[in-house]
């Protein structure tokens, strides 16, 4: 894998385009936003290099960890024994094939089940007025 771009070329079919974050949420240079209509797909780099997150958000305000819409039989096996480090590119090639597989319905438009799980974005990640 070469780049985030080749773990995220998916998102194209679902008319998601890479698109610069919303100006008061600049302040992660490590972050891509991914959007179609009113729906955003947020990979953020956390952790020097080490971790990964991936939202799914709604521009209601709304927002959940992909992980969250991913059966728990099909969620990464959490050990107590210190987790082996895959490195930032690994981490997203694992969180956009798991948006590939388990948010279908969020990427087509079916927001039915996100809106059931989603949570407010939290007031750090809101827009000041």
């Amino acid at each position: 894998m070469d780049s985030i771009f080749d773990s995220t070329y998916h998102l194209k079919d679902y008319q998601f385009e890479e698109v610069l974050p919303p100006r008061h949420r600049r302040g992660n240079r490590f972050t891509v936003w991914f959007r179609a209509g009113e729906r955003s797909v947020v990979i953020e780099g956390e952790g020097w290099g080490t971790m990964v997150r991936v939202h799914l958000e709604h521009d209601s305000g709304v927002r959940i960890a992909e992980i969250y819409l991913v059966p728990l039989e099909a969620r990464p096996i959490r050990t107590k024994r210190k987790p082996v480090a895959r490195g930032q590119l690994e981490e997203i090639r694992l969180g956009a094939e798991r948006v590939r597989q388990h948010t279908t319905d969020f990427l087509t438009g079916d927001l039915k089940r996100f809106l059931d799980l989603a949570a407010p974005l939290p007031s750090y990640l809101q827009e000041k007025r």
